[in-house]
């Protein structure tokens, strides 16, 4: 079966798990939103390409860490999650947590914003911060070996 999942990283990141896992653990975090993941692609770029994206798209002329589009139909999430990997690492940083755990938690708040959750308000993002820690959660358990082959 064809991956669900096409990963783009431009040379800024090495990834280090492989694909598979990461289709396995983000169709998971999918169907604890009672959703299932269809297609899914994730490119992985700096901050400059990611605010054209922002300024194209969003009339938003601010760096942020992941924009999400969402061309989901019928219950099967397809989509676009976009991350800015020095977004990332500076967020990192600054709440002392490893760059690959920021950037899972991007990956699982992207697919969550596919499945309608949304962060605007006090509550919601309230929710999103607690379903990103579960699925970091059911990201470790999962014990995941590392390595780049699909």
């Amino acid at each position: 079966m064809p991956s669900r999942i096409h990963i783009e990283c431009n040379g800024l990141f090495e990834l280090p798990w492989r694909t598979v896992h990461l289709e396995e653990w983000l169709s998971e975090v999918a169907l604890g939103e009672n959703t299932d993941l269809f297609k899914l692609g994730v490119f992985l770029v700096n901050d400059e390409e990611l605010l054209r994206k922002n300024q194209e798209f969003l009339d938003h002329d601010t760096f942020t860490d992941i924009i999400t589009f969402d061309y989901s139909s019928r219950g099967r999430l397809k989509g676009e999650l976009w991350i800015s990997v020095e977004r990332a690492a500076e967020n990192a940083k600054k709440i002392g947590m490893s760059v690959d755990n920021e950037i899972l938690r991007l990956l699982a708040h992207g697919v969550l914003h596919l499945a309608g959750q949304g962060d605007k308000s006090k509550e919601e993002s309230v929710e999103m911060s607690e379903k990103e820690n579960r699925a970091l959660e059911n990201w470790t358990a999962r014990s995941v070996p590392r390595g780049t082959q699909s």
